[in-house]
């Protein structure tokens, strides 16, 4: 067992919403028993509230700095100097999917922020991810259905990869250092 500590900097902190519907008229019941932590190395890690056991999310080959849960917290989305964009599931903390396109470290990241309003509610719906760069540029992603992400996450396979962004835009004269999806 792992036990969270860190002696050097810690860049992000997000917890991770967990979502339950007593009954089908109420509007969802929101808790949270996880969190995302993001120090100053390349292993993310997820971290329980209760007792503070982590697990590693392992696959970037550089500092991880960027961050984003997806607001019915089924997958985070990382990035850092590696130039590379991971999309893991909450649940298993396997990676679901690669994103690649940047010339630069992905420096912000950021899903839209529209909760499910009932448990059947993101089926069927793409996933979009907003990243911002070093590289001056902004990018959106479509990512693959979720069905397809959690089939590649529950089979163990091989992620699923995206080599290509929806839209890029030159955002900025100087590094794009946040970013806000409503």
């Amino acid at each position: 067992r792992t036990l969270m500590g860190n002696t050097g900097e810690v860049v992000h902190v997000q917890l991770i919403p967990e979502f339950s519907w007593p009954t089908e008229d109420d509007g969802p019941v929101v808790t949270a028993s996880k969190f995302m932590c993001i120090t100053n190395d390349e292993h993310p890690r997820l971290v329980n509230c209760k007792g503070f056991g982590t697990k590693f999310l392992q696959g970037h080959t550089d500092v991880v700095i960027a961050c984003d849960v997806s607001a019915d917290g089924q997958w985070i989305a990382t990035g850092g100097k590696d130039q590379g964009i991971r999309i893991w599931s909450a649940t298993t903390c396997r990676c679901a999917c690669i994103l690649a396109g940047h010339a630069g470290a992905v420096s912000c990241l950021s899903f839209p922020k529209k909760r499910p309003k009932n448990e059947k509610s993101n089926t069927g719906h793409p996933l979009w991810l907003v990243s911002g760069s070093q590289d001056k540029t902004m990018k959106i992603w479509e990512l693959p259905r979720r069905e397809e992400m959690q089939q590649c996450v529950d089979e163990e396979g091989t992620e699923l990869s995206v080599e290509k962004s929806s839209a890029t835009v030159l955002a900025h004269s100087k590094e794009v250092n946040d970013v806000s999806v409503s």
